[in-house]
């Protein structure tokens, strides 16, 4: 990755991005309180058994991916603020109902009001935080908020454990009280928002490029989004820049992030002999390194090639997944435990470069008009991605083929490399982050006096 200054550019985020954040601070506290214990509550302490819990949370994720493309739409009509204010509160209704579930039927209805709020979650989440800030500060303000995410899931994790108590109902009920209040309190951030998150009309600007969908640059639209309708799917399908990063996400998500919520667990415990308990242990440093490392991370990617430091992502995701296949090869021993322990640290930093690059590169090639179809795109690439990668890994594990799961997703990572190398031909300097987008800053403010205008 070769380096450059940026002289002159200001990277204080704005009141109204801080403002954002503390909302999804909020809301990751709450996630934090139950993402480890959903089948432990259900199966457990409510008695569904495990095969039905796996076909409500199945039906939730492609529910959810049935609605990502209609959220992405919507939140180029209406903006993403209103979107998001519409999905938290689903989501805190139906983490409610979770709450008090106690036949099949009430797992079904409650997840079902999930998938819909979570439809409306991370596609406007993304767009509303590019709206906020000039492209040049896009990177950092995404990094900002995965550290915050990982912040909040860490902290929540450890309240949940103080409180939690398999053999009371009540304990669980309480978790997810605090769950869907989070939720509300976000939705309750979001209210007082009013002037950010509209929808964009995009006046012709002279600096900019016009835009052929094949091209390499974004085009701007002289007429409001929502009044084009389904064309502006079209020209986000036929962004032949945007099928790339698509593409190669979807490759390195199903090697990468969908195995450590399935392949990775599954091997350590039936592999490797990890003891589960030992299993936190392993999520805690991979969430203790995000949260150390996160900021200082971000320093040195500032004026970097962002498809080269995918690129060192990847081959360091490579690296993690050999060495959790090491560790198969000396079961039960200290070594096994070391390895399967620094293996998500490794993964961690990968994830410190991943989270804020991503979707600055999305967002950047993305017209402002379209954001939320660009950033629904991605979304769908994600609930892919966590659908194939554990039946991937069940087949192969389930099979007494481990060393075939490694193989394949170290070499999948390794795929995912070449691809995002290759991609550095495809992207501006500015989109590659190799030179300060200043030029770009006219998308907040016409963003600004648009939501200002609709609020």
């Amino acid at each position: 990755m070769t380096a450059t200054t940026a002289p002159g550019v200001d990277f204080k985020l704005p009141p109204s991005a801080h403002r954002f954040l503390l909302g999804v601070a909020l809301s990751a506290l709450g996630n934090g309180l139950v993402l480890p214990f959903l089948m432990v509550y259900l199966h457990n302490a409510r008695g569904i058994a495990t095969a039905t819990v796996g076909l409500a949370l199945a039906w939730m994720a492609a529910f959810q991916l049935g609605l990502a493309a209609p959220s992405g739409s919507l939140v180029d009509k209406i903006g993403p603020r209103r979107v998001l204010m519409i999905g938290v509160t689903i989501m805190g209704i139906g983490t409610l109902l979770l709450a008090f579930v106690e036949a099949p039927w009430q797992v079904f209805a409650a997840t079902t009001v999930m998938a819909v709020g979570g439809a409306g979650l991370w596609s406007p989440t993304s767009a509303m935080l590019a709206s906020m800030v000039p492209a040049e500060q896009r990177q950092r303000a995404f990094g900002i908020q995965f550290a915050l995410l990982n912040l909040g899931i860490g902290v929540g994790g450890l309240i949940s454990s103080a409180i939690v108590d398999v053999d009371r109902v009540g304990s669980f009920q309480i978790l997810y009280a605090f769950d869907a209040l989070t939720f509300f309190g976000y939705a309750g951030i979001l209210l007082t928002m009013r002037g950010v998150g509209g929808p964009v009309w995009q006046a012709p600007d002279p600096g900019r490029t016009a835009h052929d969908p094949g091209a390499d640059t974004p085009e701007r639209s002289t007429e409001p989004e929502g009044g084009r309708g389904e064309a502006g799917w079209r020209l986000v399908l036929q962004d032949r820049v945007l099928r790339r990063v698509v593409f190669m996400a979807l490759l390195a998500i199903t090697s990468g992030y969908a195995q450590f919520e399935a392949g990775y667990t599954a091997f350590a415990t039936q592999q490797a002999d990890l003891q589960p308990r030992l299993l936190g242990i392993a999520f805690a440093a991979n969430t203790g390194m995000i949260v150390a490392s996160q900021m200082l991370v971000l320093k040195r990617l500032e004026g970097r090639s962002r498809t080269g430091a995918l690129t060192i992502v990847l081959v360091i995701w490579a690296a993690s997944w050999l060495f959790v296949g090491a560790a198969g090869l000396v079961p039960g021993t200290g070594l096994a435990i070391a390895l399967l322990i620094v293996a998500p640290a490794i993964f961690a930093i990968g994830e410190t470069m991943w989270a804020p690059i991503t979707p600055a590169i999305v967002n950047d090639l993305a017209p402002a008009e379209l954001r939320g179809r660009y950033n629904a795109t991605v979304s769908m690439m994600w609930s892919i991605s966590l659908i194939v990668g554990p039946i991937l890994a069940g087949f192969l594990i389930g099979n007494d083929l481990a060393a075939l799961w490694v193989a394949v997703i170290v070499g999948g990572s390794l795929a995912a490399a070449v691809m995002a190398t290759r991609l550095r031909a495809y992207l501006t300097p500015e989109q590659d982050g190799r030179r300060p987008a200043a030029t770009r800053r006219i998308d907040t403010e016409e963003e600004q006096a648009a939501a200002e205008a609709w609020a």
